[in-house]
């Protein structure tokens, strides 16, 4: 019972990972900006050196990396297992141990990483006028986000709505639809 108690625990946070990864992957722009400067107030900021986007583009854009970032997160959690030998979290004889083990380990190698990757690249993004502040409140909350779960991934672990409620709402109100929805 407790061993299918955690598998249920760690499918909800890799899907609660994969789901915020929807708004963060490649982008035909030009992707990682290297920014990895955790804390300071410039990797909240929206890209200030690259003309900004019509709103339509902008939209476009961010929920492209979103799609994107769902695709690459579902590859690297597949080729983490598979290099783990592991055909699903929780498989039958593994431990509750083992299963929170591996739970872990996947999203410290793969969940944590994959947020940090998408918070870079929507930080490329120039907003149109007027969605500056919302782009910069998006990006705060995401950031707050995904140093949570780079300190401590059992963060990561849960509902995707309540992980990343922040976000999420900050999302809506730039119009996103991949990434305010969890990557739905």
């Amino acid at each position: 019972m407790i061993r299918a108690r955690l598998a249920i625990a760690f499918a909800f946070a890799v899907l609660a990972v994969v789901a915020v990864t929807g708004c963060g992957g490649g982008s035909s722009d030009g992707g990682d900006n290297g920014k990895t400067d955790t804390g300071s107030t410039e990797t909240t900021s929206p890209a200030k050196d690259s003309p900004p986007l019509s709103p339509e583009v902008f939209v476009a854009k961010a929920d492209a990396i979103c799609k994107e970032a769902q695709k690459r997160i579902q590859t690297e959690f597949a080729a983490f297992l598979k290099e783990k030998g592991i055909k699903e979290i929780g498989e039958k004889g593994e431990s509750a141990k083992e299963i929170e083990d591996h739970s872990l380990e996947a999203l410290e190698a793969v969940g944590a990483p994959g947020l940090r990757r998408q918070l870079e690249e929507l930080q490329a993004l120039s907003p149109p006028p007027g969605a500056e502040a919302k782009m910069t409140a998006y990006l705060k909350a995401l950031e707050e986000e995904v140093e949570a779960g780079e300190e401590d991934p059992q963060a990561l672990n849960g509902e995707a709505s309540k992980i990343f409620a922040k976000s999420n709402a900050a999302a809506e109100g730039l119009q996103f639809k991949v990434c305010a929805n969890g990557g739905a």
